[in-house]
């Protein structure tokens, strides 16, 4: 790995374990004192970032890391809805979604994990299993450029996910919508299987957003 890639690769880290916030202000000095890192590769792994919209380098002032304003979450899952809804009609028009039936077994099996009370460990599993789909939709349309687009937007839609926690509340319905995207898909519905997706990640946006009809 590169300098700059490996520069690139301990911004994101320390982004996501939060010792780097959203909004936060940097000197080019402070952020290599941060990451340990040379001042060359440091240059180029923040054109990257600023390239993905994740920081901004103001001339003469610094590098300020992207706020998470209502713009920010609505450009990221306007993204989201271009990609994973179209994702959805098309799979369950060719049945081409891989590891299908292992994605429908982790949803049922966090279900019923909630059954059992709530810890730290299934809210870290039931992230994972959420996750793991939105992922694999893309993945199995086997297009290098959506999943490098969708890559770079799934880094804004973890900035978001920092400021809202995967609760106990959203537990189970966010799984059995996922539950209902899947059956869509298995069962060949296209329009039903886009729509399931349409209204789960409406419900994300809203919990983002901080409105109400996210706990419906």
């Amino acid at each position: 790995m590169s300098l700059s890639k490996a520069a690139y690769e301990k911004f994101k880290q320390y982004l996501y374990n939060e010792r780097i916030s959203p909004g936060q202000f940097f000197s080019q000095t402070e952020l290599c004192d941060l990451l340990d890192v040379s001042k060359a590769p440091l240059r180029d792994a923040l054109k990257e970032l600023e390239f993905e919209r994740i920081v901004e380098l103001l001339p003469r002032r610094g590098i300020r890391v992207a706020s998470i304003d209502r713009q920010f979450i609505k450009n990221a899952f306007q993204i989201r809805r271009y990609f994973e809804v179209g994702a959805c009609r098309e799979l369950a028009n060719t049945g081409g979604l891989q590891g299908l039936g292992v994605l429908k077994e982790q949803t049922l099996l966090i279900i019923e994990r909630f059954k059992g009370g709530i810890d730290d460990a299934l809210l870290d599993d039931a992230f994972a299993v959420d996750w793991a789909l939105h992922k694999a939709l893309i993945a199995s349309l086997e297009n290098s450029l959506l999943s490098d687009v969708h890559r770079r937007n799934n880094d804004r839609v973890m900035l978001i996910r920092l400021n809202v926690r995967f609760i106990a509340e959203r537990i189970v319905s966010a799984m059995q919508e996922h539950l209902n995207i899947i059956e869509a898909i298995e069962a060949g519905d296209a329009e039903k299987a886009g729509a399931a997706m349409e209204h789960h990640l409406s419900v994300s946006e809203s919990r983002a957003l901080g409105e109400k009809r996210a706990y419906k």
